[in-house]
């Protein structure tokens, strides 16, 4: 199984996707292209997806990829902020909240 994070705002959303050493992030538009352009990249034999919970920006993302078998969790935000502390991040931006995110699975 592998944790894809993905830190979501009103217009785009960052995908943390695992790799050998560390993680690739893509941006893509919050919107059913750019949720489609997402979809064409997951595996939903192998994909697991983590979102946090920002109310309505994520709820078409979420919707698409329970449409299409993709198991997906939701974390509270104060997790990722709290894991973020344990983890001594300091410059915490979108990319960062994404790896942050598929971390803490």
């Amino acid at each position: 199984m592998q944790y894809i994070g993905i830190d979501i705002g009103k217009r785009n959303f960052i995908a943390a996707f695992p790799q050998d050493q560390g993680y690739r992030t893509i941006t893509y538009k919050n919107e059913p292209k750019g949720i489609e352009t997402f979809l064409a990249q997951l595996d939903k034999s192998a994909d697991h997806c983590v979102l946090e919970a920002t109310g309505n920006y994520g709820a078409l993302l979420l919707q698409m990829l329970t449409g299409h078998g993709i198991v997906v969790s939701m974390v509270n935000p104060k997790q990722t902020k709290q894991f973020a502390r344990m983890m001594l991040v300091v410059n915490k931006t979108d990319k960062v909240d994404a790896q942050l995110i598929a971390l803490i699975s």
